[in-house]
């Protein structure tokens, strides 16, 4: 064999080692993406369903009830889903976790809150104040486009009624009573 043999086999061969190097860098880095998301997702859960968390959605649930037209309200709830609609809009968070995991109360809530958010646009003239929460209502009520085996879920746009029971149910969450 020649030495012209040789030196191509071994720049394919380098390439190939080259080729193998870059298909593992990306797989890792694929690998790594998925589990921080999914961490990313269970703090998220986490953080939603703590005790902490729990009381705040009560409260809101109980001053909702007692005027559903209230300007005087904790953010608390509407924040955490505002950070949820960002995180989920810049794909940090895998969108069909998003979907089985908070698309009842995302829709409700929005429901519960449009009043308000919408008077609070108002006031201070700037329609972007929680808009990622808008935009994860949409997303969500949509035709179940990140799952479409799922079925059609009433919560995209519920009743009066199906609302006040929403709240009422989460007024239960409170581990204290009012």
């Amino acid at each position: 064999m020649t030495d012209a043999f040789y030196v191509a086999f071994t720049a394919w061969g380098a390439w190939a080692a080259v080729g193998c190097a870059l298909f593992a860098v990306w797989w890792q880095i694929r690998a790594s993406r998925q589990l921080t998301s999914s961490q990313l997702f269970l703090q998220l859960t986490a953080q939603y369903e703590s005790a902490g968390m729990h009381r705040k959605r009560a409260k809101l649930a109980r001053t909702l009830l007692a005027d559903p037209n209230t300007r005087h309200l904790d953010d608390t709830v509407l924040v955490f889903f505002e950070t949820l609609g960002h995180l989920t809009r810049r794909g940090y968070i895998e969108p069909s976790l998003v979907l089985a995991t908070f698309s009842i109360d995302v829709c409700n809530y929005w429901h519960a809150l449009r009043p308000y958010i919408t008077h609070i646009r108002r006031d201070l003239s700037d329609d972007t104040i929680f808009y990622e929460f808008e935009r994860l209502h949409k997303q969500l009520s949509r035709d179940r486009e990140w799952e479409r085996e799922a079925p059609r879920s009433a919560a995209a746009s519920p009743t009066p009624a199906a609302i006040a029971e929403f709240l009422r149910w989460e007024i239960l969450r409170d581990d204290e009573p009012s």
